[in-house]
């Protein structure tokens, strides 16, 4: 009835129990990513090793029936703390913003998608513990969300210019607010297609003349 991390060793030699409990141990679990990704990993691969002889030994001095042996865990967490930056890298997703996009000369915001970093400092420390418990379940592991800088949901206010019909629509996101009429250029100077940001607000603006020919002499 003595058992070594939960693997029975009652009746068993010294080398037969070894072989048990490594089995045991060697077992691999599956670390999840997400919910259709993961990967299987071994406890060599996260650099634990057990003191099966240690263990076995104490085994075999016990006299007590179902007595319950430790298993302890051997090796720094250098090669864990490797592995969790590597899986980090693997495993990084930057957020998606929301972008503008004209239909039918409306706006309109694509989704948003947020990012997220593996939280790898609380995924060392709950893996280590898992595994100097022996646990071989499902191991999920910790991620931090990271939200978009621009989101559907406050995309804020967009001006769109008409220029056949000489409006401008104010949009707040994806709502029309108000309708101005404005003056656009002509043929020979036209206002030009594309998207931009005001950089320069001014109420009742000077005016001031081209250096051309059909301004020659026009007051600002």
């Amino acid at each position: 009835g003595v058992t070594v991390a939960g693997q029975v060793v009652g009746g068993l030699t010294g080398a037969e129990a070894r072989a048990a409990v490594e089995r045991r141990f060697s077992r691999s679990f599956p670390l999840v990513i997400s919910k259709s990704w993961s990967q299987r990993v071994t406890p060599l691969q996260l650099g634990a090793r057990a003191r099966v002889g240690k263990a076995v030994d104490a085994a075999l001095r016990a006299r007590t029936p179902g007595a319950s042996i430790p298993l302890t865990l051997e090796g720094g967490g250098g090669v864990l703390r490797r592995y969790l930056s590597r899986l980090g890298r693997e495993t990084q997703r930057d957020p998606r913003e929301s972008r503008l996009r004209l239909v039918k000369l409306a706006p309109v915001w694509t989704t948003s998608v947020p990012g997220r970093r593996l939280k790898e400092v609380v995924a060392f420390y709950d893996l280590r513990l898992a595994l100097r418990k022996h646990a071989r379940e499902p191991f999920a592991l910790p991620f931090d969300e990271v939200p978009p800088a621009v989101s559907e949901d406050s995309p804020g206010k967009v001006i769109v210019i008409r220029r056949e019909s000489k409006e401008l629509r104010l949009y707040n996101g994806t709502e029309l607010k108000r309708v101005f009429r404005v003056a656009t250029g002509q043929s020979s100077y036209p206002t030009p297609l594309g998207r931009w940001e005001i950089v320069n607000l001014q109420r009742n603006p000077w005016w001031y003349p081209p250096d051309s020919d059909w301004a020659a002499g026009a007051e600002p």
